[in-house]
C-alpha cells in the first residue's frame, strides 16, 4: 500500500510517516497543499492523509458534475445533491489528460476542485481536474488517486 501524507507540521508528518513505515507501508510526505496536489496528480496512491488547513489550500476538495459554467465560475453538483459555486481566476490551473482551458469546463463534465473556501460558501479554485479518477466515494469530497 502506498500513502501520501500532506502535513505542514514537520514533527507530525514525520511521526505519521514513522508509524506507517513500521507497518511496512510506503509513505511519501509533502508539506504544502500544492505539493500534495502535484504529487497526487502524477503518482498512484492508495490513501491520502490530508491536513485540511495545510498551506497552499484550505478547506476540503470538492468533486462532482459541472451544472453550468461561464468565464468566471462553474457550478458543481456534489454527490449529496447540493451544489457549490467555484470561482475561477487567471491563476486557476485546469488539468485533464492534456492541458485545457476554461472553455473545456462544460456541463456534465466530472471535476475535482482544490482551492480555498470563501465566507459566502463559494470556493476560489487553485486547481481543477477534469474527469478525475477516484477509488473511494465520500459524501461531498473524495481524494484524487
Amino acid at each position: 500500500m502506498r500513502i501520501l501524507v500532506v502535513e505542514d507540521e514537520h514533527k507530525i508528518a514525520n511521526s505519521i510517516k514513522k508509524g506507517l513505515e513500521q507497518e511496512l507501508l510506503a509513505v511519501d510526505v509533502v508539506f504544502t497543499g500544492n505539493e500534495g496536489y502535484d504529487l497526487a496528480s502524477v503518482e498512484d496512491y492508495d490513501l491520502i492523509v490530508l491536513d485540511l488547513l495545510v498551506p497552499g489550500m484550505n478547506g476540503r476538495p470538492i468533486s462532482g458534475e459541472i451544472l453550468s459554467s461561464d468565464d468566471k465560475s462553474i457550478t458543481v453538483k456534489l454527490q449529496d445533491g447540493s451544489s457549490k459555486i467555484v470561482l475561477l481566476s487567471d491563476k486557476t490551473q485546469i488539468n485533464k489528460a492534456t492541458s485545457v482551458t476554461k472553455l473545456d469546463l462544460k456541463s456534465g463534465e466530472k471535476v475535482a476542485v482544490f482551492g480555498s473556501e470563501n465566507s459566502d460558501g463559494s470556493v476560489t479554485a487553485q486547481n481543477i481536474q477534469l474527469n478525475p479518477q477516484f477509488r473511494g466515494v465520500g459524501s461531498s469530497s473524495a481524494s484524487p488517486r
